[in-house]
């Protein structure tokens, strides 16, 4: 949907941008736009979309304040993505550790499961809690809480949103890890991999 790549982006990279990059782009440009001295929360940094959403704020939106949430071997990889603060999530409550880092102009939840209630608890006037594939029934029916600040968002590429994309890698504002390469002829193995949820990167099917 774009109509060419700049050098400095491979097919392979560009391959790993449609759904997470655009994910993360629309999390932090449609439903809530994070600029200079705003502040993010990302659940889940460490995984394809937290990281897109991590390097996005700090470094594209330049916001403020990046607050990454992940497990304790993929800290250094979250600060090196850029996230002023990362939480540990097995020491503690990582909500209770990251309010004192607030309130957030955006929380993205890319991991799942952190109680909606607590994450709209964590948000500044005017912030948004955003549900990455969030399409759950007790997700979708966080939208019709008060004062309906929760959205759920699976990203969907248009020419806009991937050039977006493109135009942040080109500029070195992101970062794209690819976590394995499949060929084609492999991709139950891939799917099976990828429902592990125990990857830090992109899988990418190579013809």
């Amino acid at each position: 949907q774009i109509s060419a790549l700049p050098d400095s982006v491979s097919f392979e990279i560009a391959g790993a941008l449609p759904v997470a990059g655009v994910t993360a782009w629309m999390s932090l440009n449609e439903f809530r736009v994070i600029g200079p001295g705003k502040r993010v929360l990302v659940l889940g940094a460490s995984g394809g979309v937290g990281q897109f959403a991590v390097q996005l704020a700090k470094h594209d939106s330049r916001a403020e304040v990046v607050v990454g949430v992940c497990s304790a071997k993929n800290v250094e990889m979250v600060e090196q993505l850029g996230a002023d603060v990362v939480i540990d999530y097995t020491k503690g409550d990582p909500l209770e550790h990251a309010k004192a880092h607030g309130p957030f102009d955006a929380i993205v939840d890319s991991a799942g499961g952190y109680p909606a209630r607590r994450c709209r608890g964590l948000l500044a006037p005017m912030g948004r809690h955003v549900m990455v594939a969030g399409d759950t029934p007790l997700a979708m029916a966080q939208v019709l809480v008060p004062p309906w600040t929760s959205r759920p968002i699976l990203g969907k590429p248009t020419r806009r949103r991937l050039s977006a994309v493109v135009d942040a890698v080109a500029a070195g504002h992101l970062k794209v890890t690819i976590s394995e390469r499949f060929p084609l002829a492999e991709v139950e193995k891939a799917h099976e991999l990828s429902e592990t949820k125990r990857m830090t990167g992109k899988i990418v099917m190579m013809p």
